[in-house]
């Protein structure tokens, strides 16, 4: 994805690029998209739908991302945003230097910035008094002058601590839960049915949305419960070819692939060779 590069300076008003420097938090509220490839050089930006969805499109990916939800856009992130439909839509971006942010979050809650799991379409879903205390905020600040920058600043630092605390207890949640979702998935990989289940299957089967499932794989193991089905069905398939004397067709159809040709351009792209030829070469081995 080519992108433009977009700096904190770029969110603030003109007025007040004399005292940049004593700047660190901005914000936005937009009633339209932004369907323009770009990255945020030095800036966290956390994103929160009020009104309406749009579709969040990154390098891992896309998400649907409805009212009351937000995600994380990092330094490293490339992305647009796009309308889903024709119905009102209503955007709080909330911009905060990426030094800034990684100062409060350590003096508050030690590395959770550095070891939050933000990447690709991780997608959370806010509680009432959250949301709540980001529109009363947005009132707030929208009855300041320019002149009161100071005030603005303090503000959405106190927003953006709120935002700190929710994704903090969020982490807490989620590790408390590691362990039982760990051992489910593991049990589950038992049996070969795992490997026809699509994501929407797995997330039935170990009780969680689809947003919540992105979030612990991302954190666990750095990609999506999608690419990780499939990792997880090419590994079982090549066993199947090499040692059992199932043909390609079967295996395929063992493994939930309706499209040979699909699963095969998937073998290759991981094993380097077609699954007639990985047969074939470490039959011999």
């Amino acid at each position: 994805m080519d992108a433009q590069k977009l700096d904190f300076n770029y969110n603030v008003s003109l007025k007040t690029i004399n005292c940049i420097d004593a700047i660190d938090f901005t914000y936005h509220v937009n009633h339209d998209d932004y369907p323009y490839p770009h990255a945020h050089e030095d800036y966290f930006e956390f994103t929160v739908i009020t009104e309406g969805r749009v579709k969040n499109v990154t390098d891992f990916g896309q998400s649907v991302v409805g009212s009351d939800r937000m995600f994380v856009s990092t330094p490293n992130d490339r992305h647009y945003i796009e309308r889903v439909d024709d119905k009102r839509l209503t955007i709080v971006n909330i911009i905060v230097r990426s030094n800034a942010l990684k100062t409060l979050s350590e003096a508050l809650f030690g590395s959770l910035i550095d070891t939050y799991s933000f990447g690709g379409n991780v997608v959370f879903e806010l509680p009432k008094h959250v949301l709540y205390m980001i529109e009363s905020n947005v009132n707030l600040l929208n009855s300041y002058k320019e002149s009161e920058w100071k005030k603005a600043n303090e503000t959405l630092k106190a927003t953006v601590v709120n935002l700190l605390s929710f994704l903090y207890v969020d982490r807490l949640q989620s590790d408390r839960k590691t362990e039982k979702w760990e051992y489910l998935l593991d049990a589950l990989k038992t049996h070969e049915r795992f490997y026809t289940y699509n994501v929407n299957e797995l997330c039935e089967k170990l009780g969680y949305s689809r947003s919540q499932l992105n979030r612990l794989f991302f954190a666990k193991y750095g990609i999506s419960p999608h690419d990780y089905l499939i990792e997880s069905k090419l590994n079982y398939a090549a066993g199947l070819i090499v040692y059992t004397d199932y043909t390609v067709s079967e295996v395929c159809s063992m493994i939930g692939y309706a499209n040979r040709v699909q699963f095969g351009k998937q073998f290759k792209k991981k094993f380097g060779f077609t699954p007639s030829e990985y047969k074939r070469r470490r039959g011999k081995a």
